[in-house]
Formats: C-alpha cells, structure tokens, sequence
C-alpha cells in the first residue's frame, strides 16, 4: 500500500507504508520554531506509520517530551523563543528520562565547530537541512547513537 504526499519541493512521494523491511513504529518528537516545517515533518512522519508530535520552541519541547516520551527528537538549532536548539538538548538531557532518546539536530549550519557544538549539547547527530525523505527513513530505521558527545563522534 502507498500513499501519496508531496515533498517541501512540490515533488510528489511514494511513501510505503507497509513494505517490508519498513522501520517499526517510532514516537517522534519535532522541535521546530517553523510552523511549515513542523507540519511537513509531522505529515511526512505520519505518512510513514509513526507517531509524530509537535513543539513550537523548546520550553514546550520539554514538556511535551515528559509526557509523549518520543524515541526520537528532530530539533532546529536556531529556534526563537528564548530556547536554542543547543539550550534544548542541554535541558532534555538534564532530565535524565531522556538518556535512551536519539536527539538529532536539523539545522542549515555545517561545518565541524557546529557539529562539536550540537554533540556537546547533547545531541546524537547533525543533520543539514533540508532533511530528505531517505534520510528521515535511515533515522526512523537505525537512530543514530553518539558515542562520546564531547568529540562528535557517533554511531550508526
């Protein structure tokens, strides 16, 4: 069985949602500041058979997270309201449930002092936007794991 969606780009997607070797069931957290791109992402996570909710910034992020208890977050580091992506991931992984959660960072930032900068925080991978379909499966498939968030090191 297919659905049919579009993509950010206008694109249309062949989303399979029962195929075989299909990641299992995932409780996504989005935290984006970006009402389009928390809607693209919940559509696209839905699409796919998971169970995707919202948050606007990052104070609503860990509240949400207390109650939802996703697997993983996809975060923007370059969020307003008074909460960076970075502030996010530092508080989420102050409350210790978290400690299991796959935490990746979306963001139009590259390079290696940003990449350090979101492993110290917390997170478990930077990923450049836009985030495509085929990388958002990889994640839901096999989320990435850090090993040592001091030096950006992770695992797939």
């Amino acid at each position: 069985m297919n659905s049919r969606s579009s993509d950010p780009a206008g694109e249309p997607l062949s989303l399979p949602v029962d195929a075989p070797g299909a990641s299992p069931t995932r409780r996504v957290l989005v935290v984006y500041d970006s009402q389009d791109a928390r809607s693209i992402l919940k559509l696209l996570l839905t699409k796919l058979g998971h169970d995707a909710r919202t948050a606007e910034d990052g104070h609503t992020g860990i509240a949400i997270f207390k109650v939802f208890q996703p697997e993983i977050v996809l975060c923007d580091l370059m969020m307003a309201g008074g909460m960076s992506g970075y502030a996010f991931a530092k508080a989420a992984r102050a409350e210790g449930a978290l400690e299991g959660v796959c935490m990746i960072a979306v963001s139009g930032l590259e390079g290696p002092d940003y990449e350090h900068q979101a492993y110290a925080a917390g997170f478990d991978r930077l990923m450049k936007k836009p985030l495509g379909l085929s990388e958002l499966q990889a994640i839901l498939k096999s989320p990435p794991r850090r090993t040592d968030c001091g030096n950006g090191e992770n695992t797939n």
